[in-house]
């Protein structure tokens, strides 16, 4: 059940999206795939409302060549936001460029949560492969729903880009806890340390 407050808070956040303004920050909390697939790239936008829905997704933003959609998490209803842009396109191919990013270190159910996360743009912190699964999941969505409606589009090649991180990874530290080890533990210990 998603929250109202979250859902008129919800196209701010996926409009401005603060948590990306970084470049190197949202990494942290962002996939973004390139796929070439065969087929027609007017289909496969047509299409892709119609898929976003069946999974759970709103639409806020939607042309020819762009769409952008969002979905609350389960329980705390953070804002996953997807694009999804045509950057080139044949008779026979198209390339599309698709993006899942966490738009704020806040929940959505926050009150203005959209302006609390401008000040705090800057945290790092780790989706858990969350943007990546849900990239599978939408390629995985196309070619089924493509199969179902024998329009013939194919996944013809795929470049991930970006890093994004696993939080499960015994080597890798998440980068909100490596925050606060870095900016909260570390100066209490060393202001405990000057008391005494």
């Amino acid at each position: 059940m998603v929250f109202y407050i979250s859902k008129l808070q919800g196209e701010t956040l996926a409009r401005w999206q603060p948590a990306q303004w970084i470049p190197g920050v949202r990494d942290f909390h962002r996939a973004q795939i390139i796929w070439r697939f065969g087929g027609n790239s007017k289909y496969i936008m047509k299409m892709l409302p119609d898929l976003f829905h069946i999974i759970g997704f709103a639409v806020y933003e939607k042309s020819d060549d762009n769409l952008v959609a969002g979905r609350f998490t389960e329980v705390l209803q953070y804002l996953h936001c997807v694009t999804l842009k045509v950057i080139h396109r044949d008779i026979t191919t198209c390339t599309i460029e698709a993006t899942s990013s966490s738009t704020a270190a806040f929940p959505a159910w926050i009150p203005f949560s959209p302006l609390l996360s401008i000040p705090l743009f800057w945290i790092p912190f780790s989706d858990c492969g969350k943007n990546k699964s849900i990239l599978k999941k939408i390629k995985k969505g196309i070619l089924v729903r493509s199969s179902q409606l024998n329009n013939g589009v194919i996944c013809l090649e795929q470049h991930t880009t970006g890093r994004g991180t696993k939080c499960c990874s015994p080597d890798v530290l998440p980068p909100s806890l490596l925050f606060f080890i870095v900016f909260v533990l570390g100066p209490a210990v060393i202001f405990v340390t000057m008391l005494n």
